[in-house]
């Protein structure tokens, strides 16, 4: 179920990382931009396309997971002891928190890889290269961490909700995509205004 319902993440914040590429096919950015400015505009739809594909994968794992839970055991008892032993008040989660910060770890990720698409529809027109950009950052991000053995820290697609043990785990990982992302959106500006001056 891993490398599906990765594909489906993918797919789920596609629609979020190609509205920049959308509006400029379409010609709405000439409307837009003279109301609130080309950098205005390029902040909002990053802010809207983070918090869109956040949301969008957030509350479908949370369904996903939901009814799944209805028939399959999501949880053993074994293994919830072992989560509530080792998660105690003081220093980690209860069930229910736990599951949100692992959901919204999962979200952050992705939303991170849409912002990357989003970022690149800036300079490519092509829609099929465009929509295939976050499988091949993926792949390359492998590729080339292990050519150049990097260290832990460098290699963002190991991240994930199965990473949470206590709350700082939570807002490391969480901080790390949306730094990630914030120098996405500062490369997407730039991008976009390059273009601008060039025509």
């Amino acid at each position: 179920m891993g490398a599906f319902f990765e594909v489906l993440s993918v797919l789920a914040v596609l629609p979020f990382a190609l509205s920049y590429w959308e509006d400029s096919r379409n010609g709405y950015l000439r409307c837009i931009e003279t109301r609130i400015g080309r950098t205005a505009y390029c902040w909002s739809h990053l802010v809207v396309a983070f918090f869109g594909s956040v949301i969008s994968i957030f509350l479908g794992m949370a369904v996903v997971y939901g009814v799944l839970a209805l028939k399959i055991p999501w949880i053993k008892k074994e293994e919830l002891e072992t989560l509530t032993g080792s998660l105690s008040y003081g220093n980690g989660l209860v069930l229910p928190f736990y599951l949100a910060a692992r959901f919204g770890v999962e979200a952050v990720k992705y939303a991170f890889m849409a912002v990357f698409a989003l970022m690149i529809s800036g300079k490519i027109k092509n829609l099929f290269v465009l929509v295939s950009t976050p499988a091949l950052f993926y792949y390359a991000s492998q590729l080339v961490a292990e050519a150049l053995q990097l260290p832990g820290q460098m290699r963002w697609y190991q991240l994930h909700g199965g990473s949470i043990r206590n709350f700082k785990d939570f807002f490391v990982i969480a901080g790390y995509f949306l730094i990630l992302t914030g120098m996405e959106g500062v490369i997407f500006v730039r991008v976009v205004k390059r273009r601008e001056q060039n025509g």
